[in-house]
């Protein structure tokens, strides 16, 4: 189950040849919130679901990874149905946001709403999503999370062959993703029976930035599927990390 070099180059160059549509999406969520901000009735709406769907219980809530937009997980919202909503916060992120941060806003704002949901994070979305778990155990509101389907989350961070250079940048929201980071040790005190409620899918020998030994959380159960890339794993159907993600959330869910 460890990370292999092979993983890491074989993500390197997959998520490398992914930049082009990933600068696409950036510039999508760039122009949409200028036009956003030209309405000022929509840039203060306080709704932090949106449109309520129909089954207000059960929703499906989705955590993007790293300097990512909810939009950048648009193809997968589109095959798991109308449930799938997401969180304006994360609509509109910094790279400069910190993990903790974004967690504590997260749990707020669920425990805000009262209601049950299903959580589907990638990546740095994972750890967001186990810290916020954490505080909304502190806080006894376990109920209010049904599932947690993690994909390719950095659990413990990112691999540690890119480990070095993160740390070398200094910059917090980076160093945030770091094994042994003040986030990464957090979650750790999340108790077994929520454990139980994680669903982690990964590839094999791990991608250009997590591997299954950094994803797995103890207590979780977790499906390794053959390497297609960090990104591209989200971003294209046809792959059988995205095809196990789709049925994995239907038969456990929907």
């Amino acid at each position: 189950m460890g990370a292999n070099f092979r993983g890491l180059s074989m993500g390197i160059m997959g998520d490398a040849i992914a930049i082009p549509e990933l600068a696409i999406s950036y510039l999508q969520r760039k122009l949409g919130d200028a036009i956003g901000n030209m309405n000022f009735d929509l840039a203060m709406d306080p709704t932090f679901f949106g449109e309520k769907p129909r089954d207000q219980n059960g929703k499906i809530l989705l955590i993007p990874g790293y300097a990512a937009s909810p939009r950048h997980l648009d193809k997968l919202a589109d095959h798991l149905g109308e449930n799938v909503t997401t969180n304006p916060h994360f609509e509109r992120r910094k790279i400069t946001e910190r993990v903790l941060e974004d967690a504590k806003i997260l749990a707020t704002n669920i425990i805000r709403d009262n209601l049950q949901v299903n959580i589907c994070a990638h990546s740095r979305g994972g750890l967001v999503t186990l810290c916020a778990m954490k505080m909304i155990q502190e806080l006894q509101k376990d109920e209010l999370i049904r599932k947690v389907f993690l994909l390719s989350p950095t659990s413990h961070g990112i691999r540690k062959e890119i480990t070095p250079i993160a740390q070398q940048l200094g910059i917090g929201a980076i160093e945030d993703l770091c094994p042994g980071s003040e986030a990464v040790n957090y979650w750790q005190g999340l108790n077994m029976k929520n454990r139980s409620k994680i669903h982690i899918v990964s590839q094999e020998g791990g991608d250009g930035f997590t591997s299954p030994d950094h994803s797995f959380v103890d207590g979780s159960t977790m499906f390794v599927t053959p390497h297609c890339g960090h990104q591209k794993s989200i971003r294209d159907p046809s792959t059988p990390f995205f095809q196990l993600t789709v049925e994995l959330i239907h038969h456990s869910v929907i």
